[in-house]
C-alpha cells in the first residue's frame, strides 16, 4: 500500500488500503488487465502456499518494510514477470490509484501518487518500481517514496514494499534487502506439496516466509529466517 512513512506524534495517519500489486481481487484484476490491452486470465493466480513477513518500521528514519512470499507454478512465475515487465505497468498503477475513491483518512489526510518509474533492479531481484507519494494532512505533509522490489528463484515470488522519505539514503538499504532476500531464496529447500500450510496460514512458518527484522528499529532490516 502506498501510505506515508513514519510519522511525529503531531500526525500518525492510518494505512490506507490501495493496489500495489495486480493480484489483489477480481475487480482491480480486471482494471489491470484492460489498462495493458490483456485477458483478465492474464492475472489469475493460484499459490500453493504463501506467507506474509514481518513489518518494519524506523523510528527516526521514517522508513517502513513488507513483504509476502507465494509457491506458484513456473508458468505464473514466468508470466508475472511478462506482467511486471510490460512498459504501461507503473503507469496503469498509477491509473487505478488516480481512480480509486479519493477520501481522508482518520486524520484527514489525502495521498496522491505524482509518478511512477521502472528503475534498474539491484542484484538478485528481478523488478524495482518505484511511486513518488504525497500525503497531506492538515497538520502534516510528507513526499516519499513507495518502492516495489520484486524477487523470483524456481517456484517462489517474493514481493517487498519499502517506503521513504524522499530526503533519505535509500540505495544501501535496496542493495542488503536485495542481497538478505536473494540469498535467502539460493538457499532454500523445496519442501513437497503434501504437508505445506494454505495461502490463508497466517503463521510465520509458512512456505518461505520472507520478511524483514523489527527487533532494532532503526537498523537496516534483516530477511526473517
Amino acid at each position: 500500500m502506498c501510505s506515508p512513512p513514519g510519522l511525529p506524534p503531531m500526525a500518525s495517519p492510518s494505512r490506507r488500503a490501495i493496489p500495489t500489486m495486480p493480484n489483489i481481487g477480481k475487480a482491480d484484476d480486471t482494471a489491470m488487465a484492460e489498462c495493458l490491452n490483456l485477458r483478465v486470465t492474464a492475472f489469475a493466480s493460484n499459490p500453493e502456499a504463501g506467507a506474509t513477513g514481518a513489518n518494519f518500521t524506523g523510528t527516526e528514519g521514517g522508513r517502513s518494510i513488507d513483504s509476502t512470499a507465494e509457491i506458484v507454478s513456473k508458468q505464473q512465475v514466468k508470466r508475472d514477470l511478462k506482467n511486471l515487465q510490460n512498459t504501461r505497468f507503473v503507469d496503469c498503477m498509477i491509473e487505478m490509484w488516480d481512480s480509486g475513491p479519493d477520501q481522508p483518512d482518520e486524520d484527514g489526510g489525502i495521498i496522491e501518487v505524482a509518478s511512477g518509474k521502472a528503475l534498474s533492479p539491484p542484484a538478485g531481484a528481478a523488478i524495482r518500481h518505484q511511486f513518488l507519494c504525497h500525503y497531506a494532512a492538515p497538520t502534516y505533509m510528507v513526499d516519499y517514496y513507495y518502492e516495489i522490489l520484486y524477487f523470483a528463484e524456481g517456484q517462489v515470488e517474493v514481493t517487498v514494499e519499502y517506503t521513504h522519505p524522499v530526503n533519505t539514503p535509500a540505495e544501501k538499504d535496496i542493495r542488503q534487502i536485495a542481497d538478505q532476500i536473494s540469498e535467502k531464496l539460493r538457499s532454500q529447500q523445496p519442501r513437497p506439496i503434501i504437508g505445506r500450510p494454505s495461502v490463508s496460514s497466517p503463521e510465520p512458518s509458512t512456505a518461505a516466509p520472507v520478511g524483514v527484522s523489527s527487533h532494532q528499529a532503526d537498523q537496516t532490516p534483516a530477511a526473517a529466517a
